[in-house]
């Protein structure tokens, strides 16, 4: 389902970029000290989230979501390649499945055109919007090579110009290959990593040497990893969900949300 860009209501206001409840310091709860790290949009726009299969990464992309649910004056859009792991939005507005990534990809940039011309003449606040793409990597192996390279330029544009329009991107893929962001990787400032399964070669692409050499593997099974930010590398570990049927209730709230 495609959502007419010109029907997003964003000059409301209020609005600050949001702060996500990510997790807990990993280290620190082996003494009982539940530390909650965030993902603060405001400090750095972009997120990517890494991790080989069993890793935890959909988990963790689910935890974020519902985090956003509860926000709302956050226009969410969410792109879910693969239609495996969150079939329980089918339905939904702005819930997107396999090559609708397109129309999602498609109607955020134009809402990011819109509003650069809206900031020219300070017409602000404006209200957040968060895109969410499952298995970037994946969606852009099953397009012919001229449409693989426009939908990269739709998303570097985003990536390099969203933060002054209040548009945000949190992506998921097992891989960081700079070759998926062309020239934008790196206004991604949040790299969470996921997993035992990561190779040196992957976290090379996101880390300098000393920071691997942190990396520790008793922080890195299921649902375990690595938040770096800027310059910054925390353990993290993404809590349980209790109640799955609720989060899903959450999150098929805020999609059809309108005002």
């Amino acid at each position: 389902m495609m959502t007419n860009c010109n029907n997003i209501p964003d000059n409301t206001h209020g609005f600050r970029a949001p702060s996500i409840a990510l997790g807990f310091h990993t280290e620190l709860l082996l003494f009982g000290i539940r530390e909650t790290i965030f993902l603060d949009l405001a400090q750095e726009p972009h997120s990517i989230v890494l991790g080989s299969t069993g890793s935890g990464k959909t988990y963790a992309l689910l935890s974020i979501l519902h985090a956003l649910s509860w926000r709302k004056e956050i226009w969410l859009f969410i792109a879910d390649f693969k239609g495996i792991d969150f079939t329980e939005l089918q339905g939904c507005p702005r819930y997107y499945q396999y090559m609708q990534v397109s129309q999602v990809l498609s109607t955020v940039y134009a809402q990011l055109q819109r509003r650069m011309q809206q900031a020219r003449t300070k017409q602000k606040p404006m209200r957040p919007i968060v895109l969410v793409i499952d298995e970037w990597a994946a969606y852009l192996s099953c397009l012919e090579k001229s449409e693989a390279e426009q939908r990269k330029k739709q998303l570097s544009t985003i990536l390099m110009l969203g933060r002054g329009v209040r548009i945000y991107c949190i992506l998921s893929l097992q891989r960081g290959d700079a070759a998926y962001f062309e020239r934008a990787r790196d206004n991604i400032g949040h790299v969470l990593m996921l997993g035992s399964g990561l190779s040196k070669e992957s976290l090379r692409m996101w880390c300098d040497s000393d920071e691997i050499s942190q990396i520790v593997p008793y922080n890195c099974g299921r649902g375990k990893g690595y938040l770096k930010t800027g310059s910054t590398l925390i353990p993290v570990t993404i809590p349980k969900i209790r109640n799955m049927e609720s989060v899903f209730s959450d999150i098929r709230e805020s999609l059809s949300r309108r005002d």
